[in-house]
């Protein structure tokens, strides 16, 4: 995992949590780990199909951590993997 993909992935997910609820290290943490599992069962799937099929299971109206895994999974590249998305949440 290259440090400027890590530094691409935790970027991202600062700038998602940033003035939310989730910007806490106590809501953060938890978050992270949420990521870490969603985004290694999708292996070789892209953030973009991950957002599009968790976008169909969540529905019109995510809740609010809901909504920043959505929100943090499309300001990815879109064909970056759950793979490399779970390792740079690892790299933290």
């Amino acid at each position: 995992m290259s440090e400027t993909l890590t530094v691409l992935v935790m970027d991202t997910l600062h700038d998602v949590t940033m003035d939310t609820i989730f910007d806490a290290a106590e809501r953060f943490d938890p978050l992270v780990r949420d990521l870490r599992a969603i985004t290694a069962e999708f292996g070789s799937g892209t953030s973009a199909d991950m957002a599009f099929q968790l976008h169909g299971s969540w529905g019109a109206h995510p809740r609010p951590r809901e909504a920043v895994i959505l929100d943090f999974l499309d300001r990815l590249p879109g064909g970056m993997t759950g793979r490399e998305i779970a390792a740079g949440l690892e790299g933290r």
